[in-house]
């Protein structure tokens, strides 16, 4: 038996040059979208839980900072927690007098990185003066009353437990979705 003669599509195949289809390519592609898209998604959410701890990190490096401003300082100090703005001012008075500068009662602010915000102060046997805000007197010497602060970015939260010239932080916590 003769075999048939090659046509042209066949000859065309096997004298190609060596390559790779566009359908391979798309393929390979499509992996490497997918992975990119997966990595992106666990990195953004590492990052998140990073700056929680950063902040957490921030907050407590201030309040030891507060302390140090107490101890040499002749004069009584304020933390301010003002949860509104996601910040913590050290200042000369509770409150802005509105006589004086209004920036002119603050010493130094620590901003907290969005979506980080102050969920919560606990200090025992002191209610909040408001929604807003929440003052504690610093006592001295570099001692800082006990207290305890709550930060959260929507999905973890850090506790920084506050007493005296002992500021410890606690693991990272997942939000429970029925506590406000």
């Amino acid at each position: 038996m003769r075999s048939k003669p090659a046509t042209s599509d066949t000859y065309a195949r096997c004298h190609a040059p060596p390559g790779f289809t566009l359908i391979e390519v798309m393929v390979v592609l499509a992996l490497i979208a997918t992975t990119f898209t997966v990595g992106v998604v666990y990195l953004n959410g590492a990052a998140e839980g990073a700056r929680l701890r950063s902040d957490g990190q921030r907050l407590a490096t201030f309040l030891e900072i507060a302390s140090d401003r107490s101890a040499v300082s002749a004069q009584p100090l304020w933390l301010v927690y003002d949860l509104e703005r996601r910040a913590v001012h050290l200042a000369r008075r509770p409150a802005p007098s509105p006589e004086a500068d209004r920036d002119d009662w603050r010493l130094t602010t620590l901003h907290l990185d969005r979506p980080v915000r102050i969920e919560s102060v606990a200090l025992p046997g002191v209610e909040p003066n408001d929604e807003k805000t929440m003052r504690v007197r610093l006592l001295g010497e570099g001692l800082l009353p006990d207290h305890e602060v709550t930060i959260s970015d929507g999905e973890r939260r850090i506790r920084c437990a506050v007493s005296g010239l002992d500021i410890s932080l606690a693991e990272e916590q997942p939000v429970d979705a029925t506590r406000p």
